[in-house]
C-alpha cells in the first residue's frame, strides 16, 4: 500500500479495484474517483455506487478548513449522501462538532468502537480484506442499537429504523442500526493535506460492509 500525498485523495486502495482487489483498469467516468478491474466488477457495484457518483463533484469546495467530507447514513432517505461535517481538535484528537452533528445523528453520538482500517468480504475474496489508506468510523448513537458503555440490552426504539441501511444493506440491519448515522475519516493527517481528513466515493463500500459484520455477526 503506498501513502503519497495523490493516495490520500482516496480511502481504499489506489490500485485496487473496488470489488475484487486486482488492479483497476476502468476509472468511473461519472465522479473519476472509483475504479474497477472490469464492466463486469463496474456493473456489480452500479446499484451501491450510483447513490453517491453524481453528487461527488458537487463536494469540492469545503465551506471552510474546519469542515471535512462525511457520508451522511439517513434513517428517512433510502440513499446515503455525502456532507461537510464541521471538526474540531487537530489530527488524531479531532471530533465531530457537536451542535453540527447534532443535525444527522439525534441522541448521544460516539464512533469509540467502529474503527474501521480494512474492506472485509470483497466480492470472492471472503476470507481477505483490504487495508484502507485512511481509517473510518461511524457516529451514531449506540442507546439506539441497544449499546450504553459496557451495557449491552434492547435498542432503544425512540429512534427510527434506519431506511438507508435497510435498502443499501438488508432491512434486518435497518432494523437495528436506528437513526441517523454519518461515515467520517477517523483522523486527519495535516503532512497529506486536507483531503486526507475527507471521505469520497471509496468509502462507501468499506463502510457498509463494516455495518453488515458488526450487525449481523
Amino acid at each position: 500500500m503506498t501513502s503519497n500525498s495523490a493516495d490520500y485523495d482516496r480511502t481504499d486502495e489506489v490500485d485496487g479495484c473496488a470489488i475484487c482487489m486486482k488492479k483497476w483498469t476502468i476509472a468511473c467516468t461519472g465522479c473519476a474517483n472509483i475504479g474497477y478491474c472490469s464492466e463486469k466488477c463496474q456493473q456489480e457495484d452500479a446499484a451501491q455506487h450510483n447513490t453517491i457518483c453524481s453528487t461527488f463533484k458537487d463536494f469540492q469546495n469545503r465551506p471552510s478548513n474546519k469542515h471535512f467530507r462525511a457520508l451522511y447514513f439517513p434513517a428517512d432517505e433510502p440513499k446515503p449522501r455525502f456532507i461537510w461535517l464541521l471538526m474540531d481538535g487537530d489530527r488524531l484528537t479531532w471530533k465531530p462538532n457537536p451542535t453540527d452533528l447534532a443535525q444527522y445523528v439525534p441522541g448521544s453520538p460516539s464512533s469509540g468502537d467502529s474503527f474501521i482500517t480494512y474492506h472485509a468480504g470483497v466480492q470472492d475474496n471472503a476470507d481477505q480484506n483490504r487495508d484502507l489508506i485512511k481509517g473510518l468510523c461511524i457516529e451514531y448513537d449506540p442507546v439506539s442499537q441497544g449499546q450504553s458503555g459496557s451495557h449491552k440490552g434492547p435498542a432503544s426504539l425512540e429512534q427510527s429504523a434506519n431506511m438507508c441501511f435497510a435498502r443499501m444493506i438488508d432491512p434486518t440491519v435497518g432494523g437495528l442500526r436506528r437513526g441517523g448515522q454519518v461515515g467520517r475519516v477517523h483522523g486527519w493527517n495535516p503532512e497529506f493535506g486536507l483531503k486526507s481528513g475527507d471521505v469520497d466515493c471509496t468509502s462507501l463500500g468499506p463502510s457498509l460492509a463494516w455495518v453488515m459484520e458488526v450487525t449481523l455477526y
